[in-house]
């Protein structure tokens, strides 16, 4: 064996939990807020489709066409999903992602802006 392979089967070998901030280097920082800001704004539950969606239309992707990004978006939720639920951050099962009991620190350190952004895009449109 090789010194290189044997390093790569060193790493490999390493199964370590994510951290939090691990799990959320999958998504960019805008992406993020994206995910919090509209969990915030939709407090009964938006399904992963809809999520996906939402964050396909707002992240457009220059060399994806809009189905392949949307679906690429969807699976890292679905592979995801359960690690943010697990923290607190989302309540995830196969129908909505809600607000989870530890939202609320992740919600004070989203900008306001991209909050009030996000609400002025898909907020309720009735209110003045």
């Amino acid at each position: 064996m090789s010194e290189e392979s044997h390093n790569v089967s060193a790493l490999s070998a390493r199964e370590v939990e994510p951290e939090l901030d691990a799990i959320f280097e999958l998504f960019c920082e805008e992406r993020r807020r994206l995910i919090v800001g509209l969990v915030a704004v939709h407090p009964s539950g938006l399904t992963l489709d809809e999520l996906a969606t939402i964050i396909a239309i707002l992240e457009p992707k220059r060399d994806h066409n809009k189905t392949a990004h949307t679906n690429d978006i969807r699976q890292k939720l679905k592979n995801h999903a359960s690690k943010l639920s697990a923290h607190g951050i989302i309540e995830y099962d196969d129908s909505a992602v809600k607000p989870g009991p530890a939202f609320e620190n992740m919600h004070q350190s989203v900008s306001d802006i991209t909050i009030d952004w996000v609400h002025g895009q898909f907020g309720d449109e009735q209110q003045e």
